[in-house]
């Protein structure tokens, strides 16, 4: 995969500036890159940097997800299960898992190292918009078009609790640091609950 500079870019990645450890990161050479897809590769529909920032997990239009290498662009594995859209993905905080979120109405758990399918939480009546993990791992947020966000343990699959807060759909579930609150978002109201 080559990666090509967009000059009509360049001031704005000048202003912005992103974070690792607190310290800020910058291009060296003070441009962006894009990476370039073959056709044949997926439509990306999200993405999510692991926790080392060395791998991105790329939801895709396709019903995979793909986990690319961040500093050579090249594909690593994809992650095939899903029967629809891949809507969400993100790696696990140790970086060994990915889980995936599909309008297939579940949620799955990966190696990540090995692509292997672990689990798969079946729960939702919609789409899952969205997945994330607690701070220590054991723990795996779903959000849907259903109207519910879930907690699921991640080792076992079950589903531990089941949040019916919003009459629209939950876009997005994540943990608090501490792992002690989980919020979650619709059209219209945001809402915070102790797992």
């Amino acid at each position: 995969r080559r990666l090509r500079e967009r000059p009509d870019w360049c001031a704005f990645v000048e202003q912005a500036v992103m974070y690792s450890r607190g310290r800020p990161l910058r291009s060296r050479d003070r441009t962006l890159r894009v990476l370039e897809y073959d056709e044949d590769d997926c439509s990306p529909y999200s993405v999510k940097f692991s926790p080392d920032s060395r791998l991105v997990v790329v939801g895709c239009a396709d019903g995979t997800a793909q986990i690319w290498n961040a500093g050579s662009g090249n594909r690593v594995l994809t992650l095939t299960g899903h029967s629809q859209k891949v809507r969400s993905g993100c790696f696990s905080p140790d970086g060994n898992l990915v889980a995936t979120g599909s309008n297939d109405t579940t949620a799955r758990l990966w190696k990540a190292a090995s692509g292997e399918q672990l689990r798969v939480l079946v729960g939702h009546t919609e789409p899952v918009l969205s997945v994330c993990f607690s701070p220590d791992g054991l723990l795996v947020g779903t959000a849907s078009d259903d109207q519910h966000a879930r907690l699921w343990d991640a080792r076992t699959g079950e589903c531990l609790r089941n949040f019916w807060l919003h009459s629209n759909p939950v876009t997005c579930i994540c943990f608090s640091p501490s792992g002690r609150f989980v919020a979650t978002a619709s059209g219209f109201y945001t809402g915070w609950n102790g797992p």
